[in-house]
């Protein structure tokens, strides 16, 4: 058994458990390491350089982690964010909302200016100036989705955490975000026309390869090929004058 006596036994407890539980016990998920290393750093009168070293991290991965904890924090203090409604799920100590996500998001450099927090520290409890706060809400039911008012988050997946990235270095894609369209929807809207012209006809050129293989490789019953001839005949419409206005573009380019 160990025994904790005397002046700084407190401290060299907190110390004990954090290596004990962080670095040498079963890995600790990343909720539960920067919620303890935020409680350490109240308590214990510990910097943060030395609570990293205690724990070895080498990688201000720690750091990270904290800044995201407070980030959050601060956001369901003032009613920005309830995790409960959040629409992706989490693991470990947090199942409410998956934790990774934030401290990954931060690292990026727009969303950090667009929160305001470029120069805070890790250790600032409250990093988000007050005039902010209502973009941090935007932030999270970006990533999350908000139960609450049934509204999807602009991304499925981690993977899309940079591309959700992007979007707030530009204003016209950070106000369609604020709008509610998601990641891929304010790609599209927002990308050149040339780009989207192109793009559009090669997907479309796809479909009806695809369609006349099943016109040719399958039976159609008369009366179903009968309602489809006004739809088939709206698409040749929209294909001839599309057409007709890129050959008119063409000839003023001329």
């Amino acid at each position: 058994m160990i025994v904790f006596r005397g002046e700084g036994a407190e401290r060299a407890l907190l110390s004990y458990l954090g290596v004990r539980h962080i670095a040498m016990g079963k890995a600790w998920d990343s909720y539960a390491k920067a919620a303890w290393v935020a409680r350490m750093l109240a308590q214990s009168g510990m910097d943060l350089r030395e609570v990293s070293m205690m724990i070895g991290d080498h990688n201000q991965t720690i750091s990270r982690m904290l800044q995201g904890y407070h980030v959050v924090q601060q956001l369901e203090d003032v009613g920005q964010f309830r995790p409960q409604d959040s629409q992706r799920k989490g693991r470990g100590s947090n199942t409410l909302y998956p934790f990774s996500w934030v401290y990954t998001f931060l690292g990026y450099s727009a969303p950090r200016k667009y929160l305001g927090i470029e120069g805070s520290e890790a250790t600032q409890t409250k990093p988000i100036p007050e005039k902010y706060l209502p973009r941090g809400g935007v932030i999270v039911r970006a990533m999350f989705g908000d139960r609450a008012s049934g509204r999807d988050g602009a991304i499925t997946d981690s993977r899309q955490l940079g591309e959700l990235a992007s979007v707030f270095a530009d204003e016209e894609k950070i106000s369609l975000l604020e709008a509610g369209k998601s990641v891929e929807e304010i790609n599209r809207l927002t990308q050149p026309a040339h780009d989207l012209l192109r793009t559009g006809l090669a997907e479309v050129r796809e479909i009806q390869a695809e369609l006349i293989r099943s016109l040719t490789e399958n039976r159609i019953e008369p009366e179903q090929a009968a309602g489809l001839i006004v739809l088939a005949k709206r698409n040749s419409n929209s294909a001839q004058s599309i057409e007709q206005h890129l050959v008119d573009a063409a000839r003023d380019a001329g």
